[in-house]
């Protein structure tokens, strides 16, 4: 069973949508596991909040281990 882990890292959503698409992608061979997880925000939040980075994205926090 092939497995494929998508991480991506999107400050204002654009590539949270394209990291889906491969996921998708990806979903449709047969048997595998794929798994969408997001690289976590480094800018401090309240540049975040005035720049109007998306929050809210729904993808896990990928861990090194």
């Amino acid at each position: 069973m092939p497995k494929v882990l998508v991480v991506y890292y999107s400050s204002y959503g654009h590539l949270e949508v394209m990291a889906q698409a491969q996921a998708e992608g990806a979903r449709k061979i047969a048997g595998a596991k794929v798994e969408v997880k997001r690289v976590p925000e480094i800018v401090p939040l309240e540049i975040c909040r005035a720049s109007g980075f998306r929050l809210d994205q729904p993808a896990p926090i990928a861990e090194p281990a």
